[in-house]
C-alpha cells in the first residue's frame, strides 16, 4: 500500500518532534527506527523498501570493508617500503663509518704533509731573502771596483 504525502509529513513531524523530547539521541533514533519499520512492515511494497534499505546498507558496508582492506594493504606496502629504506640507510651509515675509519690515517698523513709544506715554504722564503741579499752585496762590490765592470756587462 502506498503512503500519501500527508502521512510522510506526519512521520517526519513525529521524528522532528521527537528531537525536542527528553529522550537521548540514541533512544530517539531507536524509537524512530522502530516506528518506521513497524509502519512499513505491514505492506508488501514496504518490505521491498526495507529490503532495499538493507541492501543499500549492506552495499555501503561492503564498500567500506573494501576501502578498509585497500587502506590496510597500502599501510602494509608503506611499512615494507619503510623497512627497506631503514635497512638501506643503516647499510649506508655502516659503509660511511668504514670509509671514515679508512680515511682517518690518510687525513693524518695529509695534515703532516701540509705541516711540512708550510715549513719548507718558510725555509724557501729565507733562502730567497738571503740570496737577494747576497746578490745585492755582490753587485755593490762589482760597482765599487771599476776594473770588474766588464764582468757585469757579460
Amino acid at each position: 500500500r502506498r503512503f500519501s504525502a500527508s502521512k510522510w509529513q506526519s512521520y517526519w513531524q513525529f521524528g522532528h518532534l521527537a528531537c525536542f523530547s527528553s529522550q537521548s539521541h540514541t533512544q530517539r533514533k531507536k524509537e524512530n527506527s522502530r516506528i518506521f519499520l513497524a509502519t512499513f512492515s505491514s505492506s508488501s511494497s514496504s518490505s521491498f523498501f526495507v529490503s532495499r534499505l538493507t541492501e543499500r546498507a549492506m552495499s555501503q558496508r561492503d564498500h567500506q570493508v573494501e576501502e578498509a582492506k585497500k587502506l590496510v594493504a597500502q599501510l602494509e606496502q608503506i611499512e615494507v617500503e619503510s623497512k627497506a629504506l631503514k635497512e638501506t640507510v643503516q647499510a649506508m651509515e655502516a659503509e660511511q663509518k668504514d670509509l671514515m675509519a679508512k680515511a682517518a690515517p690518510t687525513q693524518a698523513r695529509i695534515a703532516a704533509i701540509n705541516g711540512e709544506v708550510a715549513t719548507k715554504t718558510a725555509e724557501l722564503r729565507k733562502i730567497k731573502t738571503a740570496m737577494m741579499t747576497k746578490e745585492n752585496e755582490y753587485m755593490a762590490f762589482l760597482e765599487a771596483q771599476p776594473a770588474l765592470v766588464h764582468v757585469m756587462r757579460k
